[in-house]
């Protein structure tokens, strides 16, 4: 994760036009979005769970 953040934060910084009017912040990403993203990681973690119990 780390590596991925610093990796968008350096493509943003390279590749952002000053002079351009469009500008996108955290907000106009929707509730909804921010949600799934989160709550989607108790499910993953039980999946993982259960595959590395069946692999031992």
């Amino acid at each position: 994760p780390i590596l991925s953040v610093s990796m968008a934060t350096a493509s943003r910084l390279l590749w952002r036009d000053p002079a351009s009017r469009h500008t996108s912040h955290i907000s106009d990403v929707p509730l909804v979005t921010w949600l799934l993203g989160l709550l989607w990681l108790l499910p993953l973690i039980f999946l993982n769970e259960g595959i590395k119990v069946s692999e031992i």
